[in-house]
């Protein structure tokens, strides 16, 4: 991902629910996983705190995966730092929620309130698709 992806995207807006991460269990090496997941967390974040004037709150979607461990090193985090590409798919990507949630909450730490947006971090358990195959923009009555 490139520096500065989102500054255009960021201006004249009031809210940004940041959704976008790598999400599927084929990544061979982690990086594949951790890096896009980083980058865009933290990139979002500084493209809100720069050119966001606006920008009133910001919604990162994390995953239950970051949350599902109570240590303060989740075996997944061990495991990938461990084994690396022989590392679970399931480590792998669980890995990288974990550490693109820590990577904003960092980023709130270190910029804190300054510029007045609200932060938050959702943790869903799940998200599904209510969209059927049959799914149609028809607008005819049957």
């Amino acid at each position: 991902m490139q520096d500065g992806a989102f500054d255009e995207a960021v201006k004249g807006v009031d809210a940004i629910e940041h959704i976008a991460s790598p999400c599927h269990f084929h990544a061979d090496d982690p990086a594949e996983l951790l890096e896009p997941a980083i980058r865009g967390t933290v990139g979002i974040l500084e493209s809100a705190r720069k050119y966001g004037t606006a920008v009133k709150r910001v919604v990162v979607t994390s995953s239950c995966a970051a949350v599902m461990t109570v240590s303060d090193q989740p075996q997944f985090l061990s495991e990938v730092e461990e084994k690396g590409r022989a590392a679970s798919a399931e480590a792998k990507y669980n890995t990288s929620k974990i550490l693109a949630e820590r990577a904003a909450w960092d980023f709130v730490a270190k910029h804190g309130d300054a510029d007045a947006t609200d932060t938050g971090v959702d943790t869903p358990v799940t998200t599904t698709n209510t969209f059927s195959n049959e799914f149609s923009l028809s607008t005819e009555p049957e």
